[in-house]
């Protein structure tokens, strides 16, 4: 079984995992699954669907362990041991682990430390993996911190720093995430990006948690039709657009605090065609989320390319 705190990541994983294991029935199981009672090979599900299983699987992965709503929900916490079978293993999955997840796995003084860049390689019971797959570096945010940012945009004054940002990646063909903090802002900042480029308004739309058309403008998101998506953090893990680059709007915002940041530039630089890419953090004040952000990717490149160095001499 794959266990994931959010629907948006099911429905991302099951294709994928598809491809891999062409031989196997791989179902996704969330609250609007047609899949719930149906036998399978490999499981994809949210962590609430998880309560359905008891003692049955051999091996549990849970992906984005530290994400709502399973983050500090000690019910879903024995749901997911419970559906492991007596013999069975569980595995957790985070780019951003939470304190008490390290504390737990990690049997060091250092995971007393907020940032994962300062756990250790390994232990009997944990791998930290500094690098992507691809072995190309983490692409590093770009800070910016603009006065009167928010008032600019809800006046339609003029933001150069978004706008030309925004601009250069559509020009290149490529995607782009808008991240902002509240629902309110995403009709907000969508209105100011499309009065701002009327040529390319129609490939612009907006998402948040409780939008009826959610799954429908992910997927059109997905499949290219928007190049543009303006979204609350509801898109900050578990979907994967090549060619994608990032714009968080109003970046000094609570909800966007280190670990959410950090998953929000991850969006950038997943494909294998396409390991680079622009992450641009606007903020109208300075935040110190935004800078740990910063220096826990920058932390993890360096402790990737020292992997690779050693590697290298002892090939």
């Amino acid at each position: 079984m794959i266990a994931t705190p959010r629907k948006d990541v099911v429905l991302e994983l099951a294709p994928r995992i598809r491809r891999v294991f062409p031989e196997a029935r791989v179902i996704a199981v969330h609250g609007a699954s047609a899949e719930k009672w149906e036998e399978s090979d490999i499981t994809i599900a949210t962590t609430h669907q998880v309560m359905r299983y008891h003692r049955r699987f051999l091996l549990v992965v849970l992906d984005e362990a530290d994400a709502f709503p399973y983050h500090n929900n000690p019910v879903l916490y024995r749901a997911l041991a419970r559906a492991a079978h007596e013999t069975g293993k569980l595995l957790y999955l985070s780019a951003t682990p939470p304190l008490y997840l390290q504390k737990r796995l990690v049997s060091n003084d250092r995971s007393k430390s907020a940032s994962s860049a300062a756990l250790p390689l390994a232990s009997a019971t944990h791998v930290l993996l500094p690098g992507r797959y691809h072995g190309k570096p983490l692409p590093v945010p770009e800070i910016l911190t603009i006065k009167g940012l928010h008032k600019r945009v809800r006046t339609n004054r003029a933001v150069p720093q978004m706008t030309n940002a925004v601009k250069r990646s559509l020009d290149a063909e490529r995607q782009v995430f808008v991240f902002v903090p509240r629902i309110d802002d995403v009709d907000v900042v969508l209105a100011y990006l499309q009065k701002a480029m009327p040529d390319r308004s129609e490939q612009m739309a907006g998402v948040h948690a409780s939008d009826p058309l959610r799954e429908e403008k992910v997927l059109a998101f997905r499949n290219s039709r928007y190049t543009l998506m303006v979204t609350t953090t509801i898109l900050e893990r578990g979907v994967t657009i090549p060619k994608s680059d990032v714009l968080v709007v109003g970046a000094e915002a609570p909800v966007f605090d280190e670990a959410s940041l950090v998953q929000i530039a991850g969006r950038v630089g997943r494909s294998f065609d396409d390991t680079a890419g622009s992450v641009l953090f606007l903020q109208a004040e300075r935040a110190a989320a935004t800078k740990l952000a910063v220096r826990q990717i920058s932390r993890m490149n360096q402790l990737a390319k020292k992997l690779a160095e050693a590697g290298g001499d002892n090939a």
